[in-house]
C-alpha cells in the first residue's frame, strides 16, 4: 500500500523521521464507516494510523507526534487512495493505545475488541 510510504515521508518533511522507528498504515477492512468531504457523505473503509517509538527494537511505545503532522498525513492518504478509484477510505485517524509500552508484537498486531 502506498500509504505507509506517503506516512513516512510527511514525517521526513516534518522532521521527524528519526523519531518515529515505524508508522504502520493499518487498513480496517472490514469496518465501513461515514465521513464528509466537501458538501456530501463519503461511505469507506477507516484506515488507522499507528506511529510508534523504540530504543531497542524489542518494546515499543505509541509517538507523540503533533497534530499538524497527523492532520497533513491523514488528508494525503485520504486524498491518494480515493483518487485511484478502486476502493474508497474514510478519512484515516490515529489510534494511539492506550496501555503502557509494550513488546512491539502486541502493538503492532493488537485487535480492538468489537
Amino acid at each position: 500500500m502506498r500509504s505507509a510510504g506517503s506516512a513516512r515521508e510527511e514525517l521526513t518533511k516534518a522532521g521527524l523521521d528519526r523519531d518515529i522507528w515505524q508508522f504502520p498504515v493499518v487498513l480496517l477492512a472490514d469496518v465501513r464507516s461515514v465521513g464528509v468531504q466537501g458538501d456530501g457523505r463519503t461511505h469507506g473503509h477507516p484506515v488507522v494510523l499507528r506511529p510508534v517509538t523504540s530504543e531497542d527494537a524489542m518494546t515499543a511505545d505509541w509517538a507523540r507526534v503533533p497534530y499538524a503532522v497527523l492532520e497533513r498525513t491523514s488528508t494525503r492518504i485520504t486524498n491518494e487512495v480515493n483518487s485511484t478509484g478502486q476502493s474508497r477510505i474514510s478519512p484515516a485517524g490515529w489510534s494511539p493505545p492506550k496501555q503502557p509500552p509494550r513488546t512491539r508484537q502486541s502493538m503492532l498486531c493488537r485487535r480492538s475488541p468489537h
